[in-house]
């Protein structure tokens, strides 16, 4: 008779609760004239900025890095966000359209569903709830304001297309609820066998097996990392 090996192959695994934050670049986005119509003020949650005509080094025609200005939002809640239109003079009337997007998963593409505000208003001031999702990432992310004339903006326009309007980027920093202040429900792992065991006819053999999955109430996602990867 063949004689067999028998070999259990333990599978030692370890978390962090953790997000590993990489710096992202987002597509350019700015219109080519924001001289009669442009973005004079934004505000969500602790952010307030009065932006109006500004000129600094942050300032591109059309576009307006405001990055340096953060909203701290909580996962779970709802805030005001509005959006106030600057106008050559009083009496102007144009068709203005605003479109905000936020990147709660932190892949660096405001993508549908990231979509928070999107409203249509001659010449005032818009203003929409946004809930921010349990299932967003923790930490600085990217949101994208962006108000157009005549026609929705897209969140990757650029000049050629965009003729009047402006775009402006911030920062907004997504913290875990306060129900996790002194959180003390530990992390559920699926995919998570105490061992691999093979009968092999050799002394080597190839162990696959699903990756592992963590979930937690306070932190999406948590990071899990192992000392043995499959194949």
């Amino acid at each position: 008779m063949r004689n067999f090996l028998h070999a259990a192959i333990p599978l030692s695994i370890f978390f962090i609760l953790g997000n590993q934050l990489t710096a992202q670049t987002y597509c350019p986005s700015r219109s080519l004239m924001p001289w009669n119509e442009w973005i004079a003020r934004v505000q969500f949650a602790d952010l307030d900025n009065p932006s109006d005509k500004v000129r600094e080094s942050r300032y591109v025609v059309g576009y307006s890095d405001w990055t340096d200005k953060t909203a701290t939002v909580e996962k779970g809640q709802s805030y005001p966000l509005s959006i106030y239109m600057g106008l050559a003079y009083g009496t102007y009337a144009t068709n203005l359209f605003s479109r905000v997007w936020i990147d709660f998963n932190q892949n660096g593409v405001f993508e549908k569903n990231e979509k928070v505000l999107e409203q249509n208003n001659f010449n005032s001031t818009v203003t929409q709830s946004v809930t921010i999702p349990t299932t967003a990432s923790t930490g600085a992310t990217r949101m994208r304001v962006s108000m157009r004339k005549d026609v929705y903006p897209s969140v990757c326009d650029v000049e050629s297309v965009f003729v009047a309007g402006e775009v402006e980027d911030y920062t907004v920093n997504i913290i875990p609820p306060a129900s996790c202040a002194n959180d003390v429900t530990p992390p559920v792992f699926q995919n998570c066998p105490s061992a691999v065991r093979f009968t092999t006819p050799t002394n080597s053999a190839v162990a696959t097996w699903q990756p592992i999955i963590a979930t937690d109430n306070c932190m999406s996602p948590p990071s899990v990392s192992s000392n043995f990867s499959s194949g």
